[in-house]
């Protein structure tokens, strides 16, 4: 059995993420039904289902932690690959398991709790620095547009355990924060596929707009009736 063509991945992933439009997902199912190796890949998924329940994860109203913690009796290496695997295995399940719980984006939580005491873990005050961590972050040099008021205070990661000295090897959504001149504060989520991304929740004051850029997938999370940073992103 062949495997599918390379650049099928991007758009066997927004199937799974359901971010097809209904024009693109007919387009997707046509190609299903007429390219063997790409329904095989989903027919396997389908079959590791059963071996993926001990790790199906129950919602949480906290902020997602994706980075877990390495223990002492584990070395780096193989902890590394066990929390490839797990991010990984987990990510599948839960897309191709319907009926059980998903892990969900607590936008409101994420919010507040970044923006009470934010703490940059990477500091970009130049356009060539930018596109430098956005090509090593994402694989893509993602550039912005430093001659507006908009203040770009920095990143972090969505969970707790950065560690500069090594950076994660798994899937990790990065959070840039950046202020307007009015001292308003903006979350922009860079989250890869697979992972839960945020929405805007019922009752909230926060507004959240989507864009794609480099084919990353970036949310901007503000308390704005309109985007302040996407359009500086390209």
């Amino acid at each position: 059995m062949t495997n599918p063509p390379k650049n099928h991945d991007e758009l066997i992933f927004a199937y799974l993420d359901g971010d097809l439009d209904p024009q693109q997902l007919a387009d997707f199912k046509a190609i299903l039904e007429s390219d063997p190796a790409i329904q095989s890949r989903l027919d396997a998924l389908n079959a590791m289902n059963t071996s993926l329940i001990r790790i199906a994860q129950e919602p949480t109203s906290a902020p997602l932690v994706l980075e877990p913690k390495q223990t002492t009796k584990t070395s780096p290496r193989r902890w590394i690959s066990y929390a490839a695997i797990l991010a990984i295995t987990t990510a599948l399940f839960l897309y191709m398991n319907p009926s059980q719980p998903k892990a969900v984006f607590d936008t409101q939580n994420v919010y507040r709790q970044i923006t009470t005491a934010f703490e940059p873990q990477i500091v970009c005050d130049s356009p060539e620095k930018f596109v430098a961590y956005t090509q090593e972050s994402f694989g893509k040099p993602i550039t912005v547009d430093f001659q507006t008021p908009i203040q770009l205070v920095g990143w972090r990661y969505l969970g707790k355990n950065y560690n500069p000295g090594r950076p994660t090897k798994v899937p990790t959504t990065r959070i840039l924060m950046a202020q307007t001149p009015e001292g308003t504060r903006i979350l922009v989520a860079f989250v890869p596929r697979g992972l839960p991304a945020p929405k805007s929740q019922p009752g909230s004051n926060l507004h959240v707009f989507k864009k794609s850029v480099q084919s990353v997938r970036v949310y901007e999370i503000t308390p704005l009736d309109s985007p302040s940073v996407l359009d500086l992103l390209n």
